[in-house]
């Protein structure tokens, strides 16, 4: 932003600097302000400023000491302060010259601060031939997230061309269908066209042997074989259960031989380059790894590059499979957010509250708080932008922090406001929270839906029987079918070969390789053929995998108590 700064502040006068013992000469201590700035000593420039921003007679700086205020501010990170303060500033002067200056240094703030919509809208009213408007923008635009918000506002603000191609720079590789389709669209409306070249088309080889290569961080030499738990235990237990998926498949001797392949790469890029030139890597069909995502940098472009599989196995982040022939083995956030959306829309709207709820129209408000944690904000930020498309109106989006239970008071106390909401969203590991707001809830004796994190199943302070009763669902992606025959077989072959229980991620490694193994001895090396043949699956243990026309999983476990029986809810094998 420092280039930008200096196109901000140019208009502003600049005059000679003498301080009058007697009375404040607001020209000159403005200058001396401006000065502080220069050298980035913005505290100083903040004392400076101070005295000057009463407007009063005489003061002719007033409205230029107040926008260069909130200008310091910013710089300081204080978004909030400086928003206010030029919000202040826009209402009071609407006809001040430099009014366009003060809406470009809002929107900057609004950007920070993760307002979109009201940060693109004030960049419209800019003149399109502002010097630096542009860079600004590319600045700018690019940190809009989630990719479903610069979507929508891409949508009602059409004109503005620079949003478009920063969109359409975002999803023209995509592979999901409604980026293809959005994609296509911004092509016909504003003549774009690929911005690199076209990847090469994944070619798919039949074998008679398939060869899976491991890329983990098994740090074999600094192991403590002594200990019962080790800092990668998840890493051994994936191993674990990869191995054992490897024995059961290959008892068929009439299918291709699966050959798993396993390789340390600590935590060093180094290791993944070296590994990359091995002979024997030459065979390798399908990659699980790195878990790193400093790593993933050395090898993304190996589909184009070798024809080889690559399956991100714990990331949910979709930029690690936003190349052809690349998969994440999880649900990426955007289908985590897209199936509880789904799911809300259709279980959630039509329904009663309360005794005194007619339950005849459509409830569409939603309550989203969310926790510290970034993938809390995270979540609830692309939540709301998924369910604002099915329709949904988010009346509140509240992060959960000191002040947060006196707004929630205020709307547990209004009985009647209570029957038009469809659900509440709840994202915070925190027990103590989790207590709170169910006993708050409870005093509504409103039964709302609550979309809530799997790990409150584990909290001591809650009941089932309150979880039941309070209708919470759980969003659960490492939900085990505990009662299914597979995982009662695997559970007692996994015990007689490791001495040990299963965990989730000796389960994961499990369907994960069984799952490429399938794919790889139905249709050959190109995995995706095999996905898209299917729209929903399951191998047994785990919830289930629908990978169709998508580079994720978008089976997301969503699960609640019926009958104080913890269930399935969108299970789609019944």
């Amino acid at each position: 932003m420092r280039k930008i700064t200096i196109v901000l502040l140019a208009a502003f006068i600049s005059l000679p600097f003498v301080l009058s013992a007697q009375s404040i000469d607001y020209g000159k201590q403005y200058e001396a302000a401006k000065v502080m700035v220069d050298e980035s000593r913005f505290e100083a420039a903040v004392q400076i400023l101070k005295p000057i921003l009463k407007e009063e007679p005489g003061n002719g700086y007033a409205l230029y000491s107040q926008y260069l205020y909130a200008y310091t501010l910013c710089q300081q990170g204080k978004y909030s302060e400086s928003r206010d303060m030029l919000l202040q500033l826009k209402q009071k002067h609407t006809d001040w010259k430099e009014y366009p200056k003060v809406n470009w240094l809002l929107a900057t703030a609004y950007f920070n601060l993760k307002e979109y919509r009201k940060a693109v809208g004030l960049a419209q009213q800019l003149d399109a031939s502002t010097p630096a408007l542009d860079a600004w923008k590319a600045e700018y635009y690019p940190s809009i997230q989630p990719l479903d918000t610069i979507v929508a506002i891409q949508k009602i603000i059409p004109l503005d061309l620079k949003l478009a191609e920063i969109l359409y720079a975002q999803i023209h590789q995509r592979l999901d269908a409604k980026y293809k389709a959005i994609a296509q669209r911004l092509e016909k409306e504003y003549g774009f066209k690929p911005l690199v070249k076209e990847r090469k088309k994944f070619k798919n080889e039949v074998k008679n042997r398939y060869h899976i290569a491991l890329l983990f961080p098994f740090s074999w030499k600094d192991i403590d074989f002594s200990a019962s738990q080790r800092n990668n235990q998840y890493v051994l237990d994936l191993y674990a259960g990869m191995q054992m998926a490897i024995d059961s498949l290959n008892r068929d001797k009439k299918a291709a031989p699966i050959e798993l392949h396993a390789y340390d790469t600590e935590k060093e890029v180094s290791k993944i380059t070296q590994i990359v030139k091995y002979n024997e890597w030459k065979l390798v069909d399908v990659v699980i790894g790195p878990v790193f995502p400093e790593q993933y940098a050395a090898i993304k472009d190996l589909p184009e590059l070798e024809n080889k599989t690559l399956i991100s196995p714990m990331s949910s982040n979709a930029k690690y499979a936003e190349n052809t022939g690349s998969f994440l083995y999880k649900a990426s956030i955007e289908s985590t957010v897209g199936g509880m959306a789904n799911y809300a829309s259709s279980n959630f709207m039509l329904r009663k509250n309360s005794a005194k709820d007619p339950g005849i129209l459509p409830k569409k408000n939603v309550l989203i708080l969310y926790g510290k944690e970034i993938k809390d904000s995270i979540l609830a930020y692309h939540y709301r932008d998924s369910i604002l498309s099915k329709g949904f109106t988010v009346k509140k989006i509240l992060k959960v922090d000191l002040n947060y239970m006196g707004t929630l008071r205020t709307f547990a106390n209004d009985s009647v406001g209570l029957i038009s909401y469809s659900h509440i969203v709840a994202l915070s590991s925190d027990p103590i929270f989790a207590a709170n707001f169910i006993s708050l809830i409870e005093i509504t004796q409103q039964q709302i839906p609550i979309y809530a994190y799997s790990d409150w199943l584990e909290n001591t302070q809650l009941s089932y029987k309150q979880m039941d009763k309070r209708a919470i669902h759980f969003i659960d992606p490492d939900y085990i079918r505990t009662s299914s025959p597979q995982y009662k077989h695997f559970h007692k072959a996994y015990i007689a070969k490791y001495h040990v229980f299963p965990s989730v991620y000796a389960v994961q490694g499990y369907e994960m390789v069984t799952l490429l193994s399938k794919a790889l001895r139905a249709n050959g090396t190109d995995v995706s053929l095999y996905f898209n043949e299917k729209k929903f699956f399951s191998l047994g243990m785990l919830g289930g995998y629908d990978y169709s026309n998508a580079s994720s999983n978008k089976f997301v476990p969503i699960v609640a108590f019926k009958d104080l029986k913890l269930t399935l809810v969108n299970d789609e094998t019944r």
